[in-house]
């Protein structure tokens, strides 16, 4: 709800958003719930961020904008692809989510893509991310191919196309239409009677975020004993709630978003891991210190 003048009147509205055109006149939105949810590696140290959101607060001042994060480790896809989907559904319809994370690729590879899904846009650099989303195979996705992603395409070409796509809708949607996208495979190794998982993510306060949802576990344990083992530690159940356990001890519950997550009571469960999650030269967390085991008896 919000008021502004134009030619000595005062113009109230409620619920829906509006935009003032340089003629004076003024424009609805395409879509009156949307928002513009911004995930990135940008941090907050520099200046980069506050660029792109005064561009937004010069192009659409009314639309809410919501920064999701900008601590993805660097250039990690993987790692921006499972917070984008974590925060997916509770975003309203019409909400365009501008991805910059490892925007900078080669010339001959420069392209945009942009997903539209469950009435939703993420934009972002064609930069391998689309193999990293669970539903792509369900989303459309066109790809705008570029001469060059310049020096700071996230302010260049991201933002100037999330705000086209706010204003137009479908209508701002160009370029070759991507068929046939093959699903996500969720990344689960069977070896005899043990099932192998990784850790995916590490929240701030040092929870582990594994890639083990609850329907996979059930249907592999089947309600037959079991232990989880992760490096040199053991936990032989499931918990309800971190609660259930005296401070420092581990605790394996699924989360709200039911995927298996190992967590230390009132500490930090990333020392298990020693000197932490190490990379690769793909961006993926290491086998050799994210995995972890469900082991039936």
């Amino acid at each position: 709800m919000w008021i502004t003048l134009q030619k000595g009147h005062v113009l109230f509205f409620s619920s829906e958003r509006y935009k003032k055109e340089k003629n004076g006149n003024i424009k609805k939105l395409k879509n009156s719930m949307s928002c513009v949810a911004f995930v990135s590696d940008l941090g907050l140290r520099d200046f980069y961020v506050a660029q792109i959101k005064g561009y937004f607060l010069k192009e659409c001042p009314q639309i809410p904008m919501i920064d999701v994060t900008h601590d993805i480790d660097k250039y990690s896809i993987e790692q921006a692809a499972y917070v984008l989907e974590n925060v997916f559904e509770d975003m309203p319809d019409g909400t365009v989510f501008l991805i910059g994370v490892k925007s900078v690729v080669p010339d001959n590879e420069a392209a945009i893509v942009v997903i539209q899904y469950l009435d939703k846009y993420i934009v972002c650099t064609d930069n391998g991310i689309l193999k990293c989303l669970s539903f792509i195979h369900k989303a459309q996705v066109h790809r705008v191919v570029l001469t060059s992603m310049g020096t700071f395409p996230e302010k260049e070409f991201l933002a100037p196309l999330v705000v086209k796509i706010l204003k137009e809708g479908n209508a701002a949607v160009e370029g070759e239409p991507l068929l046939d996208l093959i699903q996500k495979h969720h990344g689960i190794r069977y070896v005899d009677n043990t099932m192998l998982g990784r850790v995916e993510y590490i929240d701030d306060f040092g929870n582990l975020h594994t890639n083990i949802s609850k329907e996979i576990f059930e249907k592999f344990v089947q309600n037959r004993p079991f232990r989880m083992t992760f490096r040199r530690n053991h936990h032989p159940v499931i918990n309800k709630s971190y609660e259930e356990v005296t401070p420092g001890d581990m605790v394996l519950l699924f989360n709200h978003k039911g995927f298996l997550e190992v967590s230390l009571q009132y500490d930090n469960a990333q020392r298990l891991l020693g000197s932490g999650l190490q990379r690769d030269s793909k961006s993926q967390y290491s086998d050799a210190k994210s995995t972890i085991s469900i082991i039936v008896q």
